[in-house]
């Protein structure tokens, strides 16, 4: 009887488990930077903004994000028609300030006399995203109090007044205030929020963050989340019809009518309402004066409004109209951060209007 000749086939060869991880891993690898090539050559826009986004900002333990010291880039972005959306200059000095100083720090003293220090605490609307460092409402407003002030610029876009406070602790140290101006963007109250979770991170996250926030800095292919939020919600939003965009902004109300929704509203209760009384206290405790500013029109504004009449710190309330905004956008432009800081220097520095 003949033997079966499949019985002494050899078996045909397989890879290991080990081996096909290794492989698939680096065919990942491969197919990641063929990826990241096509996108260079590519050089999409909105890639090139996301890239000079990331390398201005880094992550911090107490913030998600952060202005990065002695860091410089240009931010284009351009809508469907050719017309512009943003095109500023973003750079950060020494302490990460995008502050009147253009490199190295802020001067505590000129002509041998101490300059007295004001300091701006805030998001994006204090930082003035969108415009160029010198249209900021900081910047407009050294101008008007002149060189014997120091006005500081801490704004960060993305940031809460808990990550905001870090900020301020650390310039204070080297810049004692004597004058505090939190500008209040609704925003806050969810950034805070986050802030809080944040702060609950164990060591390895925090490692993780800091890492992935680094390579985003370098990386076209780490930055394919924002491209796509951009692609889905946000590009349709920057490219409808102006007169859409004016209409849902609305109009603004007279002040008179303002503060009497202030009055009427409950006060604020949550993150940032406890963050600011810690402001306070801390301002207090240097003989600093703290001022809260108001530039928009909604019921976050009015309950924190109603926290600083009933807690007794002065607020600015200067209602920016919708021609005085960066368009799709909603940030204030040159003139708008011009009417704040105008209306800032006259309410509590007491500078003759222009």
């Amino acid at each position: 009887m003949n033997p079966d000749p499949s019985s002494s086939a050899k078996p045909a060869p397989t890879l290991s488990s080990r081996k096909k991880l290794v492989f698939s891993l680096f065919m990942m690898i491969g197919l990641a930077l063929v990826a990241e090539a096509v996108l260079r050559l590519a050089d999409p826009a909105i890639f090139r903004f996301a890239l000079a986004a990331r390398r201005t900002h880094a992550y911090q333990e107490w913030s998600r994000t952060d202005l990065r010291p002695n860091c410089k880039e240009r931010l284009r972005l351009e809508r469907e028609d050719g017309t512009v959306i943003y095109d500023f200059t973003l750079a950060a000095d020494e302490l990460g300030l995008r502050s009147a100083a253009p490199e190295g720090r802020p001067q505590a003293a000129l002509h041998g006399k101490t300059r007295t220090a004001v300091h701006c605490v805030g998001d994006s609307f204090t930082m003035g995203w969108g415009v160029e460092v010198g249209q900021s409402y900081p910047s407009q407003l050294q101008q008007r109090l002149g060189e014997g002030y120091l006005v500081l610029n801490e704004g960060v876009d993305g940031i809460g007044l808990i990550a905001a406070r870090e900020r301020y602790r650390a310039a204070a140290l080297e810049y004692p205030p004597a004058q505090v101006l939190y500008l209040f963007v609704a925003n806050d109250v969810a950034e805070d929020a986050q802030a809080l979770k944040q702060r609950e991170r164990w060591g390895v996250r925090h490692a993780w963050e800091r890492f992935y926030s680094g390579a985003r800095r370098h990386s076209a292919l780490l930055n394919l989340p924002f491209v796509l939020k951009w692609n889905v919600a946000l590009k349709a939003r920057m490219n409808r019809p102006l007169e859409e965009d004016r209409a849902e902004f609305g109009k603004m109300p007279e002040i008179a009518d303002w503060m009497a929704l202030a009055n009427a509203a409950a006060p604020a209760e949550h993150a940032t309402a406890r963050a600011l009384l810690e402001l306070r206290d801390a301002c207090r405790a240097t003989q600093a004066e703290l001022h809260v500013v108001f530039v928009h029109e909604d019921q976050e504004s009015h309950a924190m409004a109603r926290l600083c009449l009933d807690e007794g710190i002065p607020i600015v309330t200067e209602l920016i109209p919708y021609e005085q905004h960066i368009p799709w956008d909603w940030h204030l432009n040159p003139e708008g951060n011009q009417r704040l800081a105008d209306a800032i220097a006259e309410r509590v520095f007491g500078v003759p209007p222009r």
